[in-house]
């Protein structure tokens, strides 16, 4: 499986360059990526065209697999241009360690404030990861994936899918690494890359298929076994996201091809670990959520799970109470584990594991230990 990405934008626009109170300083960023030979699956069922058959692919999702095998998909070829937003966040103060990068990219149903998360009307910064990391001296690099506004809303069915994104992700990379983002004032020392839940499988992506590409890997929302992330989408009862919330997804935009949970107590189940997190943080939750793909959904089978040509520093920053754990982690990491075989290539990998928490560990009340648990991860392998 081949992808081509040329690291260079055909397009750059600065969207936006901001400096606020929370003691850090983010350009925000529209870049032209091209893509080019990407895979794509020609996904084996129909368009959606009401909400009982939206529902029906929920079920076909968490349906077990058979004794004989599947045939194999099939597969496709995606050669275009994708316009992808996104923010580069530094310290108000630089200093040593904001020459090393935290590349973030967000799970389903987010968009990359999942990474900078304040409630409205407040500056209080403690849901935000930006703010830890800045505050610990580091720079982050967080980006909307495809069908996040004002990245490109493209075809659910046969582009929003994960070796797309792998791609890009890809591409981000030699961009940041060339020190071509705007808002860079020159290349980094360090990449360390940050994903969560999806986003985490598009990083083990990465990894698989250019190992090169990441100094260091940071997995949150996963615990090595994707299967039960595919029996979590099964327990939803999937939703149109242009009949959900059709003033934010209007259906002109976003087709029945993009998908949601019906509400925010939907999302609790999924997400969130009673009564470590504060109700209001769930409700701002909601009202931000993002639809998915089709296409991330059915495709996503496609990603590699092992890296093992991948050698470098790896750190699980898991929740206690995650979904990605059927909600208890606590024995599930370590030698032998199916966590430790992604990345059977490398000697140094470690897990921490936040008490308390659910599946989107920035946003509950108890975090505090997971950054400084990040913080000496990074100063050990990289800064020692």
């Amino acid at each position: 499986m081949r992808i081509f990405l040329p690291v260079v934008p055909l397009l750059t626009l600065v969207v936006a360059d901001y400096s606020s109170k929370k003691g850090y300083t983010c350009t925000e960023f529209l870049l032209d990526i091209p893509v080019e030979n990407a895979t794509t699956i020609v996904l084996p069922l129909p368009p959606i065209e009401n909400r009982y058959q939206a529902i029906s692919y929920g079920q076909a999702i968490s349906t077990p697999p058979g004794d004989t095998p599947p045939p194999p998909p099939e597969t496709s070829s995606l050669t275009k241009i994708f316009q992808i937003s996104g923010d580069l966040c530094t310290p108000n103060n630089p200093g040593p360690k904001s020459s090393t990068i935290q590349l973030l990219t967000n799970g389903i149903g987010y968009n990359r404030t999942y990474w900078d998360f304040y409630l409205p009307g407040s500056d209080n910064p403690q849901y935000s990861h930006v703010h830890a990391a800045t505050a610990a001296g580091y720079s982050t690099l967080s980006w909307n994936r495809l069908g996040a506004s004002p990245s490109t809303i493209a075809d659910p069915y046969s582009e929003v899918q994960a070796l797309v994104e792998v791609g890009i992700l890809i591409s981000l990379t030699g961009l940041a690494r060339a020190g071509k983002i705007p808002g860079q004032a020159e290349p980094p020392a360090n990449i360390i890359h940050v994903g969560h839940s999806f986003g985490s499988q598009l990083t083990i992506g990465m990894a698989a298929l250019a190992p090169e590409v990441s100094d260091g890997i940071v997995i949150t929302g996963l615990a090595g076994d994707a299967s039960s992330l595919a029996t979590t989408l099964g327990t939803v009862a999937f939703q149109l996201a242009n009949e959900n919330n059709p003033e934010r997804f209007p259906k002109e935009v976003y087709s029945n091809g993009w998908l949601t949970w019906n509400s925010e107590l939907e999302q609790q189940y999924i997400f969130f670990s009673y009564p470590n997190f504060d109700p209001a943080v769930l409700a701002a939750s909601e009202a931000i959520k993002q639809p998915l793909a089709i296409g991330e959904i059915f495709a996503g089978g496609a990603l590699p799970t092992q890296a093992p040509d991948f050698s470098n520093p790896v750190l699980y920053l898991a929740s206690e109470h995650d979904i990605a754990c059927r909600f208890d982690c606590n024995d599930v990491f370590g030698v032998g584990s199916s966590a430790w075989e992604v990345f059977n290539g490398t000697d140094e990998i470690e897990a921490f594991i936040q008490p308390g928490a659910g599946h989107v560990l920035p946003l509950h009340s108890n975090v505090t230990a997971s950054y400084v648990a990040l913080d000496s991860w990074i100063e050990k392998h990289f800064l020692a």
